[in-house]
């Protein structure tokens, strides 16, 4: 479930939600796909060495909403289900080294998974 915040509002981390990576997944496609929100910031942040908390803000005419869920250095890609996440991903791939696994041939794909960290 996703947490309505205000512009600019400040809340602890531990009140942005935290959900299963799948019930994570439904409810960013729902907001962006189906309700027509906008991805605003997509971000991880480190639990540990190999764990990340992903934090998403998504926004409307109605106001934002931020969720989160918990990942390891890979993990199922949601671009394919929502294009809108495409280059937060990449983001993530080239500044942190998390790799979004994405189970297509397209280009974007290759060049994602074949690129290593200097």
């Amino acid at each position: 479930m996703m947490k309505s915040i205000r512009n600019c509002q400040v809340i602890p981390f531990d009140d942005v939600p935290c959900t299963s990576f799948d019930s994570f997944r439904k409810e960013l496609a729902q907001e962006i796909n189906t309700n027509k929100k906008r991805g605003l910031a997509f971000f991880p942040v480190a639990e540990n060495g190999e764990t990340y908390r992903l934090i998403a803000v998504v926004g409307g005419a109605d106001g934002l909403l931020c969720g989160s869920t918990t990942v390891e250095k890979e993990y199922p890609s949601l671009t394919p289900e929502i294009p809108a996440l495409h280059w937060f991903e990449r983001e993530l791939h080239e500044q942190y080294g998390i790799i979004p696994r994405v189970r297509c041939s397209s280009r974007w794909a290759v060049t994602v998974l074949c690129w290593k960290r200097p």
